[in-house]
């Protein structure tokens, strides 16, 4: 039987959503950037002798757009898991903890920041905290519930 996840494991567990999300972002602008250096690239099209540093060039930067798309699918499969793990455990909240459920969507699954989050429920900073605290010890605890029981 494995160990329980933390309170702190939990946060970094739900803040792995958004950080993931942000990577394939970071790799989406490089794919980009690199789709337009090789729009600008030209390779001599006559039959006389070409140096190989264009075409070497081309399918350098090919090749990183295969590996960085690569990589976006990869995780892309992570964030699917996570999310399906996530609302498969909020599912789980009893009614009596629907904010604590709203305020891990709003926060996590959506990827705002804590205090867009207390903007967006209208909460006090204090209450907001609680309500935090609450909604990650109630993830942590059926987190746990469903893999160690």
């Amino acid at each position: 039987m494995g160990r329980k996840f933390t309170d702190k494991e939990t946060r970094q567990f739900l803040e792995s959503i958004q950080e993931f999300a942000k990577k394939n972002h970071e790799r989406l602008t490089q794919i980009m950037e690199l789709r337009s250096v090789a729009e600008s690239c030209t390779v001599s099209t006559d039959k006389e002798s070409v140096q190989s540093s264009g075409s070497d060039k081309m399918s350098n930067i090919v090749g990183r757009i295969v590996d960085l798309e690569r990589e976006i699918f990869e995780t892309d499969k992570i964030i699917q898991h996570r999310r399906a793990e996530f609302n498969e455990i909020t599912d789980k909240f009893p009614d009596k903890r629907q904010k604590e459920k709203d305020f891990l969507t709003i926060r996590y699954y959506d990827g705002n920041g804590f205090y867009d989050t207390v903007m967006i429920m209208d909460l006090s900073d204090t209450t907001a905290k609680r309500i935090h605290q609450n909604a990650i010890a109630e993830f942590t605890r059926l987190f746990n519930e469903k893999h160690y029981i």
